[in-house]
């Protein structure tokens, strides 16, 4: 009989509690919608936050430079020919017309971020971090780009990239970023307090003091079309979604504001499982 210290049996069981919150939380999301969508004015004042919220929840954004990125990772992935489930059936992008210096530059940076990133998860990775949360600094225009921040060699792949992004594709992609925002608006006035409250109150943590920022792109490769970071908070989230090609399902409407508050989950429910482990260990 194999014997297990006291020690890793505690850590065993809270690896175990980590994994079965991530398991259960879709559907406490899922639940918690479903209450404020079958009663939305029944909230009596205990289920209230103790203050009302002035701040608005999300800070949105559809922004030049983040998108580009966004975009050249999307097309990485296809080129490197191991692209998951979440992008079958997706075609390169093209544009009739492009020069022939047009079309070297843009293949320059889809062939960069292939050799530099290939299929890395951007959720997880240190470096695909700091450039997505540096990026979306930049004016959402993408008037300028401060290299600060960024490995210079990425700095200079996208301003040579920028140029050719904005000419063919960025207007109707930025249009399609901002009607999404839009559409959501009214849900978020309607439900958004009611629903953020109710979050707080089941994870017992309130909800970020700062409204969340949401970098709004046209692709996102990532298993939902969205992927969320902390320090601070950051959700990048997808506005695109044609049937049969992003099987995780679509991004608009009622879905899509269900995701707007399932990722913002992941900015502070992380925090409790980061925690978990932490007291295990001071316990022991």
């Amino acid at each position: 009989m194999v014997r297990v210290s006291p020690a890793l049996y505690k850590e065993d069981r809270m690896l175990k509690q980590i994994s079965l919150w991530r398991s259960v939380l879709p559907a406490l999301m899922a639940m918690t919608l479903a209450a404020c969508l079958v009663s939305p004015m029944s909230a009596t004042a205990e289920d209230q936050p103790p203050m009302a919220r002035t701040a608005p929840l999300f800070d949105f954004h559809s922004n030049f430079w983040v998108n580009l990125h966004q975009v050249l990772f999307h097309e990485a992935t296809l080129r490197t020919g191991k692209a998951g489930r979440s992008l079958q059936g997706a075609a390169p992008l093209t544009a009739p017309g492009m020069s022939k210096q047009e079309a070297a530059d843009w293949d320059a940076a889809v062939s960069f971020y292939a050799a530099h990133f290939g299929t890395r998860p951007q959720h997880g990775d240190d470096e695909l971090i700091t450039i997505n949360d540096t990026l979306a600094q930049q004016p959402d225009d993408g008037s300028h780009l401060d290299p600060a921040g960024l490995p210079p060699e990425v700095a200079a792949i996208l301003q040579r990239a920028a140029p050719v992004y904005r000419k063919y594709w960025w207007p109707a992609e930025d249009k399609s970023n901002r009607d999404w925002i839009a559409s959501q608006q009214g849900r978020l006035q309607d439900l958004g307090p009611k629903l953020a409250a109710a979050m707080t109150k089941d994870l017992h943590q309130q909800w970020p003091a700062a409204p969340i920022r949401e970098d709004v792109c046209y692709y996102v490769v990532s298993l939902g079309s969205a992927f969320t970071t902390t320090g601070p908070a950051h959700t990048t989230l997808s506005s695109f979604d044609p049937p049969g090609q992003y099987l995780s399902g679509t991004n608009q409407g009622l879905s899509g504001f269900e995701l707007l508050f399932h990722e913002a989950s992941h900015a502070y429910a992380d925090t409790i499982m980061d925690a978990l482990p932490a007291e295990g260990r001071a316990q022991h």
